[in-house]
């Protein structure tokens, strides 16, 4: 990661906060773990705390169910997940983004407009929508509405995009 990143190449450790337990593929279901809190903490999380201590420029969130950490929402879209273990626990300012939120573990769930929003409200940064421009759209609009009418609070905004614009600064080549 290092190697990459003095390179001038963004390393993103993936996927948060893991998927090393998962018997089911995030392309094709939600997989929902049962996971000890300590385990959780004392071993899936070992990378991830090496990763972030090299400064790792992005991170990853996985479109899992922990139970242990949220029991209602997936990691991309649980705050309890990316604001409260990610950013608050193991101390992360860096940018924070999705997997493809048209994976079915999302989208056999929730829209596109609410995966955003969620998304959004749980911190993340950089959402990522890679097939369909009409889910891609709905997003947008969704999370426009959801500032404008105060759902997502301003707050929110002007971190990611504080986060978005360092990671910008320090990894974005000027055009030759």
């Amino acid at each position: 990661m290092r190697g990459f990143q003095d390179a001038g190449i963004a390393a993103s450790p993936k996927h948060f906060p893991g998927l090393g337990q998962t018997d089911v593929d995030t392309h094709i279901a939600l997989p929902a773990l049962d996971t000890p809190l300590d385990h959780l903490l004392n071993v899936d999380l070992v990378p991830y705390r090496a990763a972030l201590a090299a400064g790792a420029a992005s991170v990853m969130i996985t479109h899992v169910l922990y139970r242990a950490l949220d029991a209602e929402y997936p990691s991309t879209l649980s705050p309890q997940v990316v604001r409260r273990l990610l950013r608050g626990e193991l101390g992360y300012d860096g940018v924070v983004t999705t997997d493809c939120l048209e994976m079915n573990a999302v989208t056999e769930h929730y829209g596109a407009a609410e995966t955003a929003v969620l998304a959004a409200l749980a911190g993340i940064d950089a959402l990522l929508f890679s097939h369909t421009r009409t889910r891609l759209e709905a997003a947008y609009n969704a999370l426009l509405e959801a500032v404008q009418s105060g759902r997502v609070p301003m707050q929110i905004v002007d971190e990611a995009n504080r986060r978005l614009a360092a990671f910008k600064a320090r990894y974005l080549l000027p055009r030759a």
